[in-house]
């Protein structure tokens, strides 16, 4: 790894605002993320020096293309301990019971509720979609069961330290979020085996991309959809497609103006990621976001339509504690460009085949 990644001394800057909460719209992710009701536009992250330095170094590369990619790095706060302790306790009490993890007792376990499993059977056949409004009270818990478990298993008072980063939500009114893991090439050779038998048995290794996460709310057809990792890692390749239709889905068709604009977005970040010569981004995820109240079928011009849809969809880089940089390397991160180029392939055949149906269950 070059030595412009390597630890570096951060100003510090002391949150003296005790209006924390949890972040609602976590949908993944290894740690327990927070919002503060002073600056919303804000969530705070556990530090990571690897990460922070990251960050860092980017933001004094002016110019990088790839920086448009990115959340905007506010630098390294420090929260107040007795609100994260009170944080904690809160959520303890509303449930004390925590559910052994299948393959780690320090991750979250996998929700297999009755209601979760109800969903499921009602919705074996992705081409019911009457039974939507049926899906919001068990998705919704599932959300619920599913940050409790993350939060008791991996959540530590004792670390104060959190990267301030752009809330990519705080300004959306019904978000709705697809977190991707790209790539497929193990970073950590003490865990080799178990990484390597996540990535052979789900779509990173044939796509070089899986479903981390997934939450689609829709206000008008009063249907909301929550799918974790676990869910994601199931998928065979051949389902990806109505999978990710699955993020588009309004609760009665498939948003295809939005898929078009999701597309260019994704051809633009691979010219990006074309010029980060050095860089690997190991384990990264790719953060798409959009708001599913816009009125996108009230606009005739489709050219305006467009338009109005490029400025309120947002497509992001995120997790960066793994990423590495050589200087003395001459490549480009070709396991991360294949995921894109994959993934863009799987968005234009959605966009193509009218006759696809989400997967609900």
């Amino acid at each position: 790894m070059s030595s412009l990644l390597k630890a570096q001394n951060f100003d510090m800057n002391t949150v003296q605002n005790s209006n924390l909460s949890t972040f609602d719209n976590q949908i993944s992710g290894h740690s327990c993320l927070f919002k503060g009701t002073e600056n919303p536009q804000y969530i705070y992250k556990p530090y990571n020096p690897t990460e922070a330095n990251f960050y860092e170094f980017i933001s004094k590369k002016k110019g990088l293309p790839l920086s448009d990619f990115i959340p905007t790095y506010y630098g390294v706060s420090q929260l107040p301990k007795s609100t994260l302790e009170e944080i904690a306790s809160q959520i303890i009490k509303e449930d004390s019971s925590l559910t052994e993890s299948e393959e780690n007792p320090n991750e979250p376990a996998e929700m297999e509720t009755e209601a979760s499993t109800a969903r499921d059977q009602q919705n074996t056949d992705p081409n019911n979609l009457s039974s939507d409004s049926a899906n919001t009270l068990s998705d919704s818990q599932s959300r619920s069961e599913w940050f409790k478990n993350l939060f008791m298993s991996r959540f530590n008072g004792e670390n104060t330290r959190f990267l301030t980063l752009e809330d990519l939500t705080s300004d959306i009114e019904a978000p709705c979020l697809l977190d991707l893991k790209m790539g497929s090439l193990a970073y950590n050779s003490e865990k080799y085996s178990h990484q390597l038998s996540k990535f052979s048995q789900s779509t990173s290794s044939s796509l070089k991309f899986r479903i981390c996460g997934l939450k689609v709310i829709n206000p008008k057809s009063e249907t909301e959809y929550f799918r974790d990792k676990y869910w994601g890692r199931r998928l065979k390749t051949e389902e990806i497609h109505i999978a990710l239709a699955l993020f588009f889905f309004d609760g009665h068709a498939i948003r295809r103006n939005l898929i078009k604009q999701f597309i260019s977005q994704l051809e633009d970040l691979s010219a990006a990621i074309k010029t980060c010569v050095g860089f690997k981004f190991y384990s990264v995820s790719l953060l798409l976001t959009y708001d599913s109240s816009l009125e996108d079928h009230s606009f005739e011009e489709e050219e305006y339509t467009d338009t109005f849809l490029k400025d309120r969809i947002k497509l992001k880089l995120i997790d960066f504690a793994k990423s590495t940089y050589n200087s003395e390397c001459t490549e480009t991160d070709r396991d991360l460009l294949i995921g894109i180029e994959n993934l863009i392939k799987c968005f234009k055949y959605i966009q193509e085949n009218p006759e696809i149906k989400p997967l609900l269950s």
